[in-house]
């Protein structure tokens, strides 16, 4: 019976209510995953399904997944013979955050690097922001109280930071002396993508961001 409902009432229940921090950090909503349901969505999401999460894509990052599982049991194994206290919230925000730099863009920082913390600590803040409480999101008429309160100005911030890493990223991935790998990475494949004149949509950099 649910799924007859869900059916039936699909365009209903596909979109999340849209909240300020999300739309923000997704540059209004071009996030697969945050994006209201429109054909722009749903070519957006075929584009995820046939070129960045294909079966051959996912299978080029098993290796390096499976490298990174590994190493992570080998230190929680040390550490564990060791006596020493684990925190395994902090020990998976680092895998997750190692595979996406891997991943994403075949970037390996030094865990202990300035590079790397900045990583990590802008992985925290989004994430803070994107599940964060925006009161003007469910009373529109106290927006002056978000501002006043900083969360608005915290998050300006953050979308600022994030926009300066990725466009490093991107400059990084375009550039012509750059080596190139036998197995492109999902930046190199979305750059391909926006360059291609027989792509779906219209990519823009915002997407790529």
């Amino acid at each position: 019976m649910s799924m007859k409902v869900l059916k039936t009432h699909d365009q209903a229940f596909c979109s999340r209510p849209r909240a300020f921090g999300q739309d923000k950090l997704s540059y209004n909503g071009l996030d697969v995953a945050l994006a209201p349901s429109s054909e722009s969505w749903r070519e957006s999401r075929k584009i995820c399904v046939l070129h960045l999460l294909c079966n051959k894509q996912v299978q080029s990052f098993r290796l390096t997944c499976e490298e990174e599982v590994f190493r992570m049991i080998r230190n929680i194994s040390v550490k564990a013979c060791l006596g020493q206290v684990i925190n395994l919230s902090v020990t998976m925000l680092s895998l997750m955050s190692t595979l996406i730099c891997r991943v994403a863009f075949w970037k390996i920082y030094d865990e202990e690097g300035q590079e790397r913390r900045r990583f990590d600590e802008l992985m925290i803040e989004s994430q803070a922001m994107l599940g964060g409480f925006i009161v003007s999101d469910y009373l529109p008429s106290f927006g002056g109280v978000a501002k006043l309160s900083g969360v608005i100005d915290r998050l300006d911030k953050t979308f600022k930071d994030l926009d300066e890493f990725y466009q490093e990223l991107i400059d990084e991935q375009m550039d012509p002396s750059r080596p190139k790998s036998v197995n492109p990475n999902i930046l190199d494949l979305l750059i391909q993508l926006k360059e291609e004149p027989s792509c779906s949509i219209d990519l823009t950099w915002d997407h790529i961001n």
